[in-house]
């Protein structure tokens, strides 16, 4: 057997694999991290160019980290210091440790190191070596000490958290003697007796046990927080897929800070602009009140609008865009247009509470020439339809500038490919099934879940969480 076939193997049957200094531990047996497999990758795209094995190091980390995106897996690599595994291979490698298919064209398994010859090698060793104890031995009794070690601290600290905290500290026979002495002083006189020092029940665990408890904690911690995903960062706020989306956000960036800056400082009161009301006051009706909603509170701000295509080409329209954007279903506008009584609607208001529980209203249209110019900075999000021409009139310099402000879309079947204009935009493309309508609901999510992501990293002011 060799090392691929015996990480699938283990990988398959659900069987723990672990990383041990420069060692991969598969049960009872070692071999070092840095031992190629016989998959090679595929990144060149020809025989001829086609890249190096990967180690089973690279395989296993990708498996422990098979279920993020490839960005952030590549965060994880540079962080753990693993080389990844490269985009084109991730499907075809996993499908294979999975047992999903039992072959793959990149596995070349006349250069694989056979567990034998490994095996064998290691047995190979200069005399001395061989006169002592084996290194498996060794090894085992010490992961048998490391465990005895560990079940005892964590027995001593469970009877010392579970026992009376505090119990006096026994004293030597002459003290003892002074103390009942002058302990009698005190009760004759009328004043309160003395707290002697006082110190734990029970023993704390100290010395190998104390090391083999500390260094386990920090191993679960460590596996806690390889799991936790950063939401945001002073870091991912700069993030940007081209040199002018990038130049873009600084601009937004800069703009912000000044107008922060011209702000006047805390404490200070600035008076209004002349026919402006004071700040906290209701918004006015016009007529020298207060406008208040039914609530008796002042009305909430406007919604935030998403843009669809007008043309009944486009996948999503204004005849389905409340059926797959609101309840999750697509329905082609064909078949929406065949029944009479359906009727295309001239917009959708919709109310989408986000996952840190705070609710947001929407407004779906297709008509932008409606728009006033402070309209368009509730403008969060737009389907594309794969032409330029549908940008035409949109306030901003070009489609970096456009997408920038505004997170785009672009709906396809699987079996159809993007336009080029997708491809060369930052725009975010979401695949339907043809016949599987159980999975329209799950793009609906992902779709959601990019406008929260957009709006909480780049619209903030709309949240009043600036």
């Amino acid at each position: 057997m060799d090392p691929l076939s015996l990480l699938r193997e283990h990988h398959m049957g659900n069987k723990p694999v672990l990383l041990q200094g420069e060692q991969m531990v598969f049960g009872n047996m070692r071999i070092p991290r840095d031992t190629q497999t016989a998959y090679r990758s595929q990144a060149g795209g020809s025989q001829a160019t086609q890249g190096a094995f990967y180690t089973i190091d690279q395989l296993w980390f990708f498996l422990q980290n098979s279920k993020l995106s490839h960005a952030q897996y590549l965060m994880a690599c540079n962080k753990n210091k693993f080389k990844g595994v490269s985009l084109p291979d991730k499907r075809d490698l996993l499908a294979y440790l999975s047992g999903q298919t039992d072959h793959s064209a990149a596995i070349d398994l006349t250069i694989a190191p056979l567990l034998a010859d490994m095996m064998a090698n290691a047995g190979d060793q200069p005399p001395q070596k061989r006169h002592r104890t084996s290194e498996g031995a060794r090894d085992a009794l010490s992961e048998q000490q490391t465990h005895e070690l560990l079940t005892e601290a964590r027995r001593l600290v469970g009877a010392a958290l579970d026992g009376p905290a505090l119990v006096p500290v026994p004293s030597a026979d002459g003290e003892a003697e002074a103390g009942a002495s002058a302990a009698d002083a005190d009760a004759a006189a009328g004043v309160r007796p003395r707290v002697k020092p006082r110190k734990r029940s029970a023993p704390m665990p100290s010395g190998a046990a104390l090391e083999a408890l500390s260094k386990a904690d920090l191993l679960e911690v460590d596996q806690i927080t390889e799991q936790e995903l950063r939401t945001a960062s002073r870091s991912s706020l700069l993030l940007a897929p081209s040199k002018k989306v990038f130049a873009t956000r600084l601009t937004q960036l800069v703009d912000a800070l000044r107008e922060r800056t011209a702000k006047p400082p805390p404490g200070s009161r600035a008076l209004p602009p002349p026919g402006q009301p004071p700040r906290g006051a209701p918004p006015s009706d016009g007529k020298g009140g207060a406008k208040w909603g039914k609530a008796g509170l002042a009305s909430q701000p406007p919604p935030l609008i998403i843009v669809v295509p007008a043309s009944t080409s486009c996948k999503i329209n204004m005849w389905n865009a409340a059926d797959f954007l609101v309840r999750g279903v697509f329905v082609p506008t064909a078949e929406k247009r065949k029944d009479p009584a359906n009727k295309k609607d001239v917009h959708v208001k919709h109310t989408h509470k986000l996952s840190t529980g705070l609710s947001l209203r929407f407004e779906i249209i297709d008509n932008v020439a409606t728009l006033q110019e402070s309209d368009w900075r509730r403008v969060v999000a737009v389907v594309a339809q794969g032409e330029q021409w549908q940008f035409k009139g949109w306030p901003f310099k070009d489609l970096a500038a456009t997408f920038a402000n505004v997170r785009g879309f672009f709906l396809r079947f699987a079996d159809e490919g993007p336009p080029s204009m997708i491809g060369a935009s930052d725009i975010k493309t979401l695949v339907l099934s043809q016949d599987k309508r159980y999975l329209d609901a799950t793009v609906t999510k992902e779709f959601w879940q990019s406008i929260e992501k957009f709006v909480l990293a780049s619209k903030r002011e709309l949240l009043g969480l600036e």
